[in-house]
């Protein structure tokens, strides 16, 4: 078990978010990575979260594109 909180904990030299919020969806994303199995897209962590979708929806929706 200590194998894997290992390697879910940066190693000190790597930037550490500020944001608390930014730091858990890097540590998801690292999980999400570790433990995906056939989608290349899952493992190489390149992937876009529902979350992320609604947001560029939302940047979409209030642009007018009739000026």
């Amino acid at each position: 078990m200590t194998g894997y909180l290992s390697r879910l904990l940066p190693p000190a030299f790597l930037h550490v978010p500020e944001n608390n919020s930014d730091r858990l969806n890097a540590l998801a994303r690292r999980i999400v990575m570790m433990f995906a199995r056939g989608n290349y897209r899952l493992q190489t962590g390149r992937y876009v979260t529902k979350r992320q979708i609604d947001e560029r929806y939302k940047k979409l929706r209030d642009v007018d594109f009739e000026r």
